[in-house]
């Protein structure tokens, strides 16, 4: 996909992306894995994988853009209502995408257990760890592998 983003935009044209890295949601997927262990002994994975920033930095180069950068944010938020957590995810699209969970667990036993076992500031508060990579890379030009040296950055002005 990022080849074809690539190849769409103009020459010199800027890409900007972000996208959550591994290490987020590490409360959550601790806690679920926790809950299913102890209701059955064992735990499969219930938060969809994310990639390390050098995964993603690979990427921008394998995929041919030039100057490519990838910088990491982190956001910690704290949910005074833990199911509020929930909400956003699903409201997000970020349901688990994982085949492989084992779908005979009751639903309101496993959240109940994930979040007694999730390590939160307050009683009744739910951490949540955003990690994002920020990836740019610019479209080479056509002739060239890098943006013109000297000339003003369309992204920058200057």
């Amino acid at each position: 996909a990022l080849i074809q983003i690539r190849d769409v935009l103009q020459p010199e044209g800027l890409f900007l992306a972000s996208v959550p890295t591994l290490g987020t949601l590490g409360e959550l997927r601790q806690g679920l894995a926790e809950a299913e262990a102890v209701l059955t002994g064992g735990a499969a994975p219930r938060v969809s994988p994310f990639p390390m920033l050098r995964d993603c930095a690979a990427l921008l180069q394998r995929a041919g853009f030039a100057l490519p950068v990838a910088d990491e944010e982190e956001i910690r938020l704290l949910y005074a209502d833990p199911l509020a957590l929930f909400r956003d995810l699903r409201a997000a699209g970020e349901g688990n995408a994982i085949r492989l969970r084992d779908r005979r667990i009751p639903h309101r036993a496993l959240l109940a257990g994930a979040l007694a076992s999730m390590p939160g500031e307050a009683q009744g508060r739910a951490p949540a760890t955003l990690r994002f990579a920020v990836l740019t890379g610019w479209a080479p030009a056509s002739s060239e592998t890098r943006p013109h040296e000297g000339r003003e950055s369309p992204a920058t002005g200057g």
